[in-house]
């Protein structure tokens, strides 16, 4: 029997082999009520989603674009705190209570970030929690053309300082950021509603996502941890 969550994870996905992984690591280390929505971008995944009492599927016919499945997702949902996470992500044991006890109405909040060897399912390089926001419009390889977030290399640049802001704030738990990745990210509905959510798909470019909340939560008066 389904119960009322306290913490809704909207999950856009289009073409992944790895959801059903994340889904089940999302039910396996939350401590509070989850829910979580799942939003298929125009295909079935394949292994097959294992069936949970507050897993709610919604398969969109075409492939619309991911902005569109999170509008959605959180349309629905019916949590006092919403968690957008990709489709390709493992999380800590706790994190919803660690993010819920650690997040004001006002804040959009992000946790940290490791990379994730998704064979073996592990844990890898990080924490990655700085990045700076270029500007002007930067062409990048990874991002394209566009704002978007760069790593703080440090004074010696990518080699052996790629996480030297990390180092130096370690003992910082809990810290302003200027810009995130957008992999991951938690606040409360209510912030949601009051930012508006995102824009139309032809308002933005995809990986703007993470900038365009950045700048709605700022614009505010609002913060970004």
């Amino acid at each position: 029997m389904a119960i009322q969550p306290d913490v809704s994870v909207i999950i856009p996905s289009r073409d992944c082999e790895f959801v059903s992984a994340t889904i089940d690591d999302i039910f396996k280390n939350a401590r509070g009520s989850v829910e979580i929505i799942l939003m298929l971008d125009g295909y079935w995944p394949n292994p097959p989603i294992k069936d949970y009492p507050n897993l709610t599927i919604v398969h969109k016919g075409n492939a619309i674009g991911m902005r569109d499945s999170i509008n959605r997702g959180i349309a629905i949902s019916k949590g006092k705190y919403i968690i957008k996470l990709d489709d390709h992500c493992m999380v800590g044991e706790g994190f919803d209570e660690i993010l819920k006890k650690d997040c004001e109405d006002n804040w959009i909040s992000i946790p940290s970030r490791y990379s994730l060897d998704p064979i073996k399912w592990e844990r890898t390089r990080g924490p990655i929690q700085y990045l700076y926001l270029t500007f002007p419009f930067d062409c990048h390889e990874l991002f394209g053309t566009g704002f978007h977030g760069s790593k703080w290399h440090g004074p010696k640049g990518l080699v052996g300082s790629y996480w030297h802001l990390e180092n130096e704030r370690r003992h910082t738990k809990i810290d302003d950021l200027m810009i995130f990745q957008g992999s991951c990210y938690f606040m409360t509905r209510k912030h949601w509603d009051f930012i508006e959510g995102l824009d139309e798909e032809n308002h933005y470019i995809m990986y703007d996502e993470a900038i365009e909340l950045d700048f709605k939560t700022w614009l505010s008066g609002e913060r970004l941890l």
